[in-house]
Order: C-alpha cells, then sequence, then structure tokens
C-alpha cells in the first residue's frame, strides 16, 4: 500500500498511525501522484479530495478540521473537482489501469460525470443521506 500526500505533516500523522494500527505502508510525498514511479502499478486509487471553492465549504468542514490545511490546496480555482480531474489526468499518463474511489461529498451525480466526461469512465455511485463515492468500473 502506498499513501500519498503533498503536505509533509500529513505524511508524519499518517505514519504515526501506520506505526500504531500495524499496517505496512509506503509514504511518498508528491503532488496528486506526479512523477511517482512505482514498483508494480497499483490495482486501486482510493482519493479523498479537497474539492470547490472556499464558499463551498460544509458548514461541518468548517473550523478545525482544515486549519492546517493551506485553502489554495483545499479550494482550488476551476472546475469543481478540478484536483480529482487532475489526479486521474497524472495517473492515466502513467498508462496503467487502476479503478478508483473517490470521496464526492454532496456533489450531484451528474456534475461528477461531467467532470470525467474527458475519460471512458463509467461510473456509480453509493449514496448515504446524500453523503457518498463514486467508484470508477473497470470496461
Amino acid at each position: 500500500m502506498l499513501l500519498s500526500d503533498l503536505e509533509s505533516g500529513s505524511l508524519e500523522v499518517a505514519k504515526k498511525n501506520s506505526v500504531e494500527h500495524g499496517v505496512s505502508v509506503s509514504f511518498v510525498r508528491s503532488n496528486l501522484l506526479k512523477k511517482v514511479v512505482f514498483e508494480r502499478a497499483p490495482d486501486l486509487v482510493i482519493a479523498d479530495l479537497p474539492y470547490g471553492e472556499q464558499e463551498d465549504a460544509l458548514t461541518h468542514e468548517d473550523g478545525d478540521a482544515h486549519t492546517h490545511m493551506p485553502a489554495k490546496l483545499m479550494f482550488p480555482r476551476g472546475l469543481a473537482l478540478s484536483v480529482y480531474v487532475q489526479l486521474v489526468e497524472n495517473v492515466l499518463e502513467m498508462e496503467f489501469p487502476p479503478a478508483f474511489v473517490f470521496e464526492v461529498g454532496l456533489v450531484e451525480d451528474q456534475l461528477v460525470n461531467s467532470a470525467f466526461s474527458f475519460t471512458s469512465f463509467r461510473l456509480e455511485f453509493i449514496r448515504r443521506d446524500g453523503f457518498g463515492f463514486a467508484t470508477q468500473q473497470r470496461a
């Protein structure tokens, strides 16, 4: 298992958690897997990335939950799911076909599908109380 994050502080917390829970994880500091060299192509990419603009932050996301994250990284400009799109573009450049699972919160299914219209992804949505995940199904 590989865990990637741009923030070194986040990686340090993840390393401590992996030791505490006895989980074997490799860590790499990277911006959305750009230029990461894999010994073996991953089967699955799971992402819980920020999306939208600052004003899109949900009430429950305000406060302590994001005080350690730079707003520039949390809410990039452009398409609501632009960070996810960049991740997918980076991974597709690597020419391996992993499956993807994305945390999409309350973003509407049609907006998620639209964001990935440049791919051949067939997305399946799993929702509970409106919040959800999008999973990319292999063809």
